[in-house]
């Protein structure tokens, strides 16, 4: 519905690709399962289970930091170009009222919306002074 909102979304995701997120985070999540599998030994099934589960733990905060990265990478050009996040905020709010936020997110691959809100009106506090 709005293009600035839209192309601020467009911004977030050149963030990962710009930061090589996906490619560090399938080299994290391959040794961090290889050092389990090493440590944990050849028990079958339930080795399986424990090094896909610690991978994905280990995967979800590091994704985390990843998102706010891509926010930073989004604000800094969204500053530069309009001299606010407004764009990225509002993309953002309307996100989490589309998918309820999970109240529960140390599982979570993303950090909680108002955190992300927050830090980006810091941002903007920034730049205007």
């Amino acid at each position: 519905e709005d293009d600035a909102a839209i192309q601020a979304v467009l911004l977030h995701e050149l963030g990962h690709i710009y930061h090589q997120h996906p490619e560090k985070s399938l080299v994290r999540s391959a040794l961090f399962s290889l050092g389990l599998a090493f440590l944990v030994g050849d028990l079958g099934a339930v080795s399986v289970l424990l090094v896909e589960a610690s991978g994905s733990a280990v995967s979800a905060s590091y994704s985390r930091e990843d998102e706010l990265e891509a926010d930073q990478f989004a604000a800094k050009i969204l500053l530069l170009s309009s001299n606010s996040t407004t764009p990225l905020r509002l993309a953002l709010t309307k996100l989490d009222t589309a998918n309820e936020e999970q109240r529960l997110n140390w599982w979570g691959s993303h950090p909680l919306t108002r955190e992300r809100i927050e830090a980006l009106e810091v941002l903007d506090q920034l730049d205007s002074d």
